[in-house]
């Protein structure tokens, strides 16, 4: 059998320059972020190992701020800003679930119910804690 001749592709400098640029265009970024923001929220069952470590992180930062805003309330005694906290925590708690694997985010999302009753709970005792 005899080979047929095949000739090399030519390297096209156009198509490759469009092709490296295409994550950098407005359309493209917008496309990029509301992905980012769906896996965030909604989590993907195939995500990368570092996207995965991403969420962590994201959740931690939501729950760190929901913590501290409940800290403040409770010192300064003022019930509006324990509901902002009960949100930032219950945030943070999804995007945090997100980020763990399947298996896990099942047996730990039911939790997030508990994050407003902790706030509350801390926001009423306050005051016979620090005595």
């Amino acid at each position: 059998m005899a080979r047929r001749y095949r000739p090399e592709k030519k390297f096209d400098v156009e198509s490759d320059a469009r092709r490296r640029q295409q994550g950098t265009l407005w359309h493209d970024a917008i496309r990029n972020g509301t992905s980012v923001d769906g896996f965030l929220w909604k989590g993907l069952p195939n995500a990368t190992p570092i996207q995965r470590a991403g969420a962590i992180v994201w959740g931690i930062a939501f729950l760190i701020c929901g913590f501290a805003l409940l800290y403040m309330a409770c010192e300064r005694r003022f019930l509006p800003i324990v509901l902002i906290a009960s949100i930032f925590a219950m945030a943070g708690w999804r995007v945090l679930s997100n980020g763990l694997p399947l298996r896990w985010r099942d047996k730990l999302r039911p939790l997030m119910i508990l994050l407003p009753m902790l706030g509350l709970l801390a926001y009423s005792s306050w005051p016979v804690y620090n005595q």
